[in-house]
């Protein structure tokens, strides 16, 4: 679509202006009502046009394919809820062969969320540069950047974390998020952990002191990150995804890749929410610490762990519906 210029707003004006000199006023006022209109429509048009801008610049900040981290898959997921947004997620190589892993949410929706996020982007990536501080200390530093740069009604939650492929050791701060989870599968069993640790926002307190956790993972675990645009989405009836759903999820597709484990995730929060407007950005990140020497089952031409879920899912909601009925 091509928005007019302002070249006829400048001729309805000497129109008008003669049309005035006349008897005619009701003439005049709709002339003048036209060409508010096509300042509008052309106003539209460059707002239009920055926000496209924007959400291209957004999308470049991003990571634009998987990292290449040892003994780690990883799939990701973003969707703002509107041209752009404030949920953030990052992965930084480190100078020592670790990885910092970051998933970021800022208060509030829409350009102000974005451009604090950006913020928050770059002051994290300014402190893993080498030398890095420990860090504690890093998510202090970046809790001062976010909080002298941004307004009083912006901070951001963050889970930081920094990983050692060798050892498989993650090392983490948990700055008011979301806790990431963990699903271990052990002797047929399937066990939960929640990454939490003590630390407010980033950004809400002029001085904020962290504290860091480590947390050993083993080959097969799935770790998942996300924000509250996914947990907290609701469907018709109001009734939210919840994390309790998504640990049933995750348990039942413990053998599968990240990708695969996504998209079933994405599948069953479509279908739990479907004819629900997305109200907050969502962001989720998979990850799977490869077995050694072993193949997902995924590649199986069997129906998946993930798969059989959600075939069992829909059963049950057919029965509940038939029990309803009847």
């Amino acid at each position: 679509m091509k928005f007019p210029t302002q070249a006829p707003v400048t001729f309805y004006e000497a129109v008008t202006e003669a049309l005035y000199r006349c008897r005619d006023g009701k003439t005049s006022l709709l002339l003048n009502s036209h060409a508010d209109t096509e300042t509008l429509v052309a106003e539209f048009g460059l707002l239009h046009r920055d926000l496209e801008i924007a959400r291209k610049v957004q999308k470049a900040s991003f990571p634009q394919k998987s990292p290449a981290i040892p003994g780690l898959q990883c799939a990701t997921f973003y969707s703002p809820a509107h041209s752009i947004g404030g949920d953030y997620y990052d992965f930084l190589p480190l100078d020592d062969g670790s990885w910092g892993i970051a998933v970021g949410d800022v208060s509030g929706k829409g350009i102000g969320a974005a451009l604090v996020m950006a913020t928050l982007q770059a002051s994290l990536r300014a402190q893993t540069l080498a030398p890095r501080p420990a860090i504690r200390t890093l998510m202090q530093n970046v809790n001062l950047v976010v909080r002298e740069s941004s307004p009083a009604e912006f901070f951001a939650s963050l889970f930081y974390a920094e990983y050692e492929p060798a050892s498989r050791l993650l090392t983490y701060v948990n700055a008011g998020h979301n806790p990431p989870v963990v699903a271990r599968r052990s002797f047929g069993r399937c066990k939960v952990l929640s990454l939490q640790s003590g630390g407010v926002p980033v950004g809400a307190l002029d001085e904020s002191h962290y504290d860091s956790e480590t947390f050993q993972l083993e080959p097969g675990d799935v770790l998942i990150a996300y924000t509250d645009g996914l947990t907290e989405s609701e469907n018709p009836k109001n009734i939210a995804f919840g994390q309790e759903r998504l640990k049933r999820i995750m348990c039942s597709c413990t053998a599968d890749e990240p990708e695969g484990i996504l998209q079933h995730i994405l599948r069953e929060l479509s279908t739990h929410s479907a004819g629900s407007p997305q109200v907050d950005d969502l962001t989720l990140v998979v990850m799977r610490v490869e077995n050694e020497g072993s193949v997902a089952q995924s590649a199986s031409p069997l129906l998946s762990n993930c798969e059989r879920f959600g075939l069992e899912s829909r059963i049950q909601t057919q029965l509940d519906a038939r029990d309803r009925i009847y």
